[in-house]
Formats: structure tokens, sequence, C-alpha cells
């Protein structure tokens, strides 16, 4: 090969490497099966069978014979013990000390509902010879305490317990029975010999009473279509097992002990609907009441209950623990088995709180505020109801959507929990309060501090806006040109020439309308002429005929004036003097006199009125009125 040939050939490989390692930890991750109580039923037993009993090549001491209901699948562990039960407290199930207990673990393929399969123990647990070459195969056998020839059946009468679950202790075992089998022909521990045992509750009409201590087998119904626990119930009747007496064991073979012609796969049919224990059910308190049908008996497979009647299939239940608890409802003469579960749950507080979004709890008039409630023990479908300040809204959700808010409104739900163990069943929440605020619109204008003026005069514009919120931002303009600072006011000095003045306003307020930057209206400044200050009018004269200041006279260009009038006022506020002609009065003015009399010293007062020839008002000093004084 070449080296691309080398290459392809490596990669194939691995691919090939990495499935069959693929399908190695599938295999070999395969879970356990759960049994339960019933699911596996001991068949057939022989005691002795080697090492001094029937026959030296069966290297091991008791042969078990077991058909399943449920399929056994790799990696399926199941204990096996012939300690003698003697009782149970809550969970902890107490066994004598000093025999064997000895877990099995499926190595082999699965073994189908209705098989037979083999175990063999004693002396070498592993190891089966002979006619029997099924026992065993398959499994693989680890000893929990102490060696594997402690378990050991006694040919002169003992009990052996199919479990699975876990020994704690070698007195102490945690976890479910299945079946078990007494060759001493009574349940019942009495002084605490080896040979004898209690029968645990869990296995009532579960368990075989063996007349023959040393070997026996089923040979009941072959190939029979029924129930679970028809078969049991068949397997339970004495009269279905092989009649031996023994006096020395007899070694086992294809006519008396296998059951390849004998059980061949068994059909297994459904339960019936009647006789059942009733439905499981899920409650809050430590009492109840049973429901199952038919005559029967009750018994506690796991969790406390103290029967009002262990034969009423009614019967009160007082003392449950808090958690599940399994009953077992046994109908008279084994005719049906149901369990029943009690999951008695602890009393629980439902609560609630809310959010909203936005979470800043100002907002504007018409904002969409969506509040979302999180339950806690809300169960699997909590109810909702929303209220805005106390007032129920419809719907009934884990959301509520509004637009409507209005200032200083409250909103809050009330949380209705459908949890089994809810106490009390409703719960209000946190309460969520809005400041709402409206909607406004930036208004701006321009206040000029003057208009008409001269020109090189100074104006200063303000601002005058409303709705800018709290920083504003201001950029002015002269002839469209920015000027200026971030100010509510600017001021155009020595001004030249007319102008056109704007602000461009800019609001950050809460609340304003989509326009936020606006501009005010063009203010125009408008120069004009100011040659009033050519003319001349004295505030003082004296007409006493000396040759100085005898007449009140107005000195200035008579060709800039366009309209005139002045008057003059004494004191009391009569005219004494009054003329259209400003050449005139620039020339004779007046003398003191009114109506041909001498006026007397003192103050008097002016007032012009009229307009340049550029249409600007007649003024002096940008006055209109002044004041003269007459002295003699």
């Amino acid at each position: 090969m070449n080296f691309a040939e080398n290459l392809l050939f490596m990669k194939h490989l691995f691919i090939l490497i990495a499935f069959f390692g693929l399908l190695f930890q599938i295999k070999n991750s395969t879970a356990q099966t759960t049994l339960q109580a019933g699911d596996i039923a001991i068949i057939g037993y022989n005691t002795n069978l080697g090492a001094g009993g029937c026959n030296s090549s069966y290297n091991t001491d008791d042969l078990i014979a077991f058909l399943t209901f449920k399929d056994i699948t790799t990696n399926t562990e199941i204990i096996l013990t012939d300690q003698g039960y003697i009782s149970t407290s809550g969970v902890n199930h107490t066994f004598r000390t000093g025999e064997g207990v000895v877990k099995f673990t499926r190595t082999g393929a699965t073994i189908p509902a209705g098989s037979v399969f083999y175990v063999a123990f004693g002396d070498a647990p592993s190891i089966c010879g002979g006619t029997t070459s099924a026992c065993s195969s398959g499994w693989s056998v680890a000893a929990l305490f102490g060696a594997l020839s402690a378990l050991d059946l006694n040919s002169g009468g003992d009990q052996l317990f199919i479990m699975q679950g876990n020994f704690t202790t070698q007195t102490n075992f945690v976890g479910s029975f299945i079946y078990g089998i007494t060759t001493t022909g009574v349940w019942n521990y009495g002084s605490g010999s080896s040979t004898l045992s209690n029968l645990p509750s869990a296995l009532n009409c579960l368990n075989f009473v063996a007349t023959d201590a040393g070997q026996s087998r089923y040979t009941g119904a072959n190939n029979a279509a029924a129930t679970r626990s028809v078969h049991l119930v068949n397997i339970y009747n004495t009269l279905n097992w092989s009649a031996v007496v023994n006096v020395s064991p007899s070694c086992p073979t294809s006519n008396n002990f296998t059951f390849s012609s004998l059980l061949n796969t068994i059909i297994i049919n459904p339960e019936p609907s009647n006789g059942n224990g009733g439905a499981d059910q899920n409650i809050c308190q430590n009492t109840t009441t049973m429901a199952a049908m038919g005559a029967g008996t009750w018994s506690v497979i796991s969790g406390t209950g103290n029967f009002s009647s262990l034969t009423s299939p009614t019967a009160n239940v007082t003392g449950l623990s808090t958690g599940v608890n399994i009953f077992r409802w046994t109908l008279a003469n084994c005719a049906g088995i149901a369990e029943v579960k009690i999951n008695v749950g602890n009393a629980v507080a439902p609560a609630v709180s809310i959010v909203s979004n936005p979470i800043l709890t100002t907002i504007c008039q018409g904002t969409s505020v969506t509040f979302t409630a999180t339950p806690t023990n809300g169960g699997t479908n909590p109810g909702y109801q929303w209220q805005v300040n106390n007032i129920n809204v419809p719907g009934n959700s884990a959301t509520f959507t509004t637009t409507t808010l209005a200032n200083n409104d409250q909103i809050k739900v009330i949380l209705t929990s459908n949890s089994t163990c809810a106490s009390p069943t409703t719960a209000t929440s946190n309460v969520i309060s809005f400041t709402v605020n409206p909607t406004v619109t930036p208004t701006i204008a321009i206040n000029p501090s003057a208009n008409n003026i001269c020109q090189g005069d100074n104006v200063t514009f303000t601002a005058v806006f409303t709705n800018g919120g709290t920083t504003p931002i201001f950029q002015w303009y002269v002839n469209n040109i920015t000027v200026g600072t971030n100010s509510p006011t600017y001021t155009a000095n020595n001004i030249m020439n007319n102008i056109d003045v704007k602000v461009r306003f800019t609001s950050n307020a809460l609340c304003r309308s989509t326009i936020n930057v606006i501009d005010s209206a063009m203010t125009s400044i408008s120069l004009r002429d100011c040659n009033v200050y050519s003319l001349f009018i004295p505030d003082l004269f004296s007409p006493n005929q000396d040759g100085n200041n005898d007449k009140f006279k107005i000195e200035g260009d008579n060709s800039l004036i366009k309209d005139f009038e002045i008057k003059i006022f004494d004191r009391f506020g009569n005219m004494v003097y009054q003329s259209n002609n400003f050449l005139e009065t620039k020339t004779n003015g007046w003398d003191g006199t009114a109506a041909g009399n001498i006026q007397p010293a003192g103050a008097y007062s002016w007032q012009i009125k009229g307009s340049f020839v550029n249409n600007q008002n007649l003024e002096y000093k940008q006055k209109t009125i002044g004041n003269l004084f007459l002295v003699r």
C-alpha cells in the first residue's frame, strides 16, 4: 500500500474500533430489572446434591429452580439468604445473623418472562455438573458477608428469601422482598433456631410452605395461560408439588427436577380489573380511607400505616409516613394481589411575586407595561387574578399587559394554587405602584432687549421656553450662522447691520412629544437713522432783554425735519407756547410770554412730536419730553 492507502485503511480501522467500542458500552450499560414481590417464584429445590449428598459428581450443595414473571435483563441483581427473618421497623428488616447472604448478578442474556432458570450454591455455588447443565449459567456470584459456602440449605428444614436491595449490616436489610420458601412446614421464628423464620408481611401469599425438607418441585399446570396471581396461587398449592419423602435426597435428573418438559414458556395474562386495591392517592394528611374491592387482607410493604381492620377493603389508615407508603391488598385464597401507593405530602404555603417590564415605575402616559407573576407552590395549573387599585381585571394568566395606567395606580395579583397540599390555597403578591407623567410638548420663543436700534448698539436675546427638561440645549443662529454658547441668552454686540436671530432648542423633558428639537421663529433687528442727536433743545433761557439767551430756540438742520410740533407747559400744565414750524422755532423761538403776558421765572416742560425725513420718530437724546427753566 502507498501512504494514502495506509491512511485510508487506518481511518476505516479507527471507525470500526469506535463502532464496536460503542456497542460494547451500550451492551454493558443495560439497567437492571427492578423486581417487586411476586415477580419471581421458587418452583423447585434440592439440598445436599454433592459433597457427601446424593452424588459426588455435583460439586455443590443446593440447586434452586425459579420461575420469572418479568424479564430479567443483564446486570440485574438478586440477593438470596437463608437467614431467619425476625421483624420490620420502618424500612429496616431484621434478620438472624450467622448464615449466608449471597448476591447473584445476571451476566448472560435477558431471561424472558415466563421462563425457568436455576442457581446453585453451597460449597461451590458457581459450579454445577451432571445432567442439569443450566444451573448458575450466566450469573456471577458474590458473598456479601462471610464465605460463599455460608449460604447452605439444611436438608432437615430451612428457609430461603429472594430479595432486591441492600444489607447495611448482616442483620439489617433495606429493600424489597420478592419471594420466600420454608421447608420446616411453618413460618414461625420461635426460639430463633437457624432453621426457623417469621414471614415478612410483604410476602403474604407470595411464599411456599414445603412439607419436604430435602427436595421437591412444582408439578402443576403446563403451558397454562393465566394471570400472574393465578400462577402464584397454583404454585402456592402444595397439591401441585411432587411428594418425595427424603430419607436420602435423590439426585436431580431430567425426570425429577428439570422443567424443560414440564414448563415451557408460560403465558402471563394481564391481571383483571376487579378485585383491585383502589387507586393510588396523593394526600396531605397522615390518614386516609382505602378503596379496595373484594375480600382480602391488607399488608404494609413500605412506609407505615395503622389499619382499622386488616380485612376491610375500606379500612381507615392512620399514622402514614411522609412520602410514599405502599400497601398490598391480597384477595382471599390468594386469588389476586394489588398494591396501592399513598403519597403523603407536606403542607406547602403558596407565594407569588411580580415584576414589571419596564422595571422603572416612573413612566409616560400610554406606555405599555407587562407584569409577570412568578409562583411558588402554585401547583400544575395555578389561577391568577390581577387587580388594579384592588379592582379585578379580566384574564387568568401569569402575565398582564396594559397601556392605560394612571398616576399612582397600584397593581398586584392573587394566586390560587392547585397544589395538592397548598395551605392556604391563595396568596397575594407584592404591590407595584407607578408614577405616570403626562405627555408634554416643548415650545420656544425669543424676547430681544431692544428692536429698533442705532448702529453699534448691543441687544440681548432671551429664550422663552416650556417643557425643556432638566438640561435643555440651546444653539443660537444669526443670519443662519451658529453663534454663542449653550445658554438661554445671547448678546449681540456692536450691531452694524440688520440681523435675523433664531435659537434651536433641544428638550430632554420626560414624556415629551415625538419632536424634541425645535427652532424658534426668526426675530429681526432693524437699525434706524440716529441723526436725532443733531438737534439741540436748551434747558434754560433768560428773557431779560440783555441780549444773551433772551429766547428759547431749537438748533438743528431743518432739512432733516419732515414733521414737527413743539409745546411748552408751565408747572400747572397750561400750554404757554406751541409751534408746528421747525424753522420759525429755530429762528424766533419763544420769548417767555403767553398771550402778551410775561411768564414768571420757574420750571417749564417741553414736548416734541414729528419725524425725520427717514420716517423715524423725532427725538432729542432719545427723548420726546424734557424740562426747561426760565430765569429773570
